[in-house]
């Protein structure tokens, strides 16, 4: 069985976490260096969505509004249910027939009743639920549904990755992040996915935080990154009649011009080594200062930064009084990708002077 260390491997990593999860996907290259093999991607499915399906489920059994008075009159008890399903999560299993039992604080008990006008125990008949005083017993086939939405999302983002054919070679998948624990996901997804090698490791909540603190003290360690986006900056153009339509024409000292054109550097889905310089040369349409405006988006080839998905990352000010014409102050525009930042160099070429400025790309 080919190890994760091993020069050519390729492998997923699905990092599970509170908010959201985040997929990517690596090969091991010669050198000992990483290569980043598919654009990172993911979404809102992490496992605050299994506590928010949990707290909609007692809205349905318990009343909406007393669930509501509860989380108000009683938020430790509230935060009490929610830690306890914290520590739920992790012993859940997918083939588990046994019922998972639930503490249940007799202010909700009576909250409930109070506006509900009805006991319980008719209200829970035919349920998956079963009370005896201070404790609930939950079908695991319930508690089964507060997962399988998110669950279901994660394992057909993956699939779809997978179904690309140049992930053919990718035969292991990592988990983690601190959604990872669950027995119940692990199970689920080995399950779905029985075609790919699964590997959960120890203490997967910790993982992520060890692999940041490698790549601090190893920054060199990836060395090729899918760009997620491409990225590019705003400028003025003269009129081209085969790029441009007529209605973005502009007059600027009576010859015809283009605002807003994207000037890509990179495109989303290319594959670049940490360190690539990409650059372009411009005149400036002011005597004094000019901004570079520096934006990304996710189309692969967008024309214009004012098309929507268009996003401002940030301006680097470039200075340049000196000279007598505009062509005086001819730019070189440099752009350093695929590191976590963005490193950008605006160099006069008559005067030689510099500007720069850093860009969190990561936003």
């Amino acid at each position: 069985m080919a190890s994760l260390i091993e020069s050519g491997t390729q492998y997923m990593v699905v990092d599970l976490g509170g908010g959201t999860v985040d997929v990517s996907v690596h090969g091991m290259s010669p050198d000992g260096t990483l290569n980043e093999l598919h654009k990172a991607s993911g979404g809102p499915w992490g496992g605050t969505n299994v506590d928010d399906n949990y707290i909609a489920w007692l809205a349905q059994i318990f009343g909406h509004r007393a669930v509501e008075r509860f989380q108000t009159e009683d938020m430790a008890s509230f935060f009490d249910l929610l830690r306890e399903l914290e520590t739920n999560k992790r012993s859940v299993r997918f083939d588990a027939m046994q019922p998972l039992i639930f503490k249940i604080s007799a202010a909700l008990k009576e909250i409930s009743e109070e506006e509900e006008g009805d006991t319980l125990s008719i209200r829970f008949a035919g349920k998956g639920v079963v009370v005896k005083r201070d404790k609930m017993k939950i079908d695991p086939a319930v508690v089964r549904q507060w997962f399988d939405g998110p669950v279901d999302n994660i394992i057909g983002h993956i699939k779809g990755i997978l179904s690309d054919p140049s992930m053919g070679g990718v035969n292991t998948i990592l988990l983690v992040g601190g959604f990872a624990e669950s027995k119940y996901i692990q199970e689920k997804m080995i399950h779905a996915i029985n075609y790919k090698r699964f590997i959960v490791p120890n203490d997967a909540g910790l993982t992520v935080l060890k692999g940041a603190v490698r790549f601090g003290h190893e920054p060199t360690i990836i060395s090729t990154r899918v760009m997620k986006y491409s990225y590019g900056i705003n400028v003025t153009r003269n009129y081209d009649v085969t790029k441009y339509p007529a209605y973005r024409i502009t007059f600027v000292n009576g010859k015809p011009m283009v605002n807003s054109v994207f000037e890509k550097f990179v495109s989303a889905g290319e594959t670049v080594r940490v360190g690539h310089e990409a650059c372009t040369f411009g005149i400036p349409v002011s005597m004094n200062s000019s901004a570079v405006a520096v934006f990304r988006a996710a189309d692969p080839d967008p024309k214009f930064t004012t098309y929507p998905g268009c996003v401002k990352l940030g301006n680097l000010v470039v200075h340049h009084p000196e000279g007598d014409t505009l062509e005086d102050k001819l730019t070189e525009i440099t752009i350093t990708f695929g590191e976590t930042e963005l490193r950008v160099k605006a160099k006069i070429i008559k005067t030689g002077k510099e500007f720069n400025t850093i860009i969190d790309c990561l936003q």
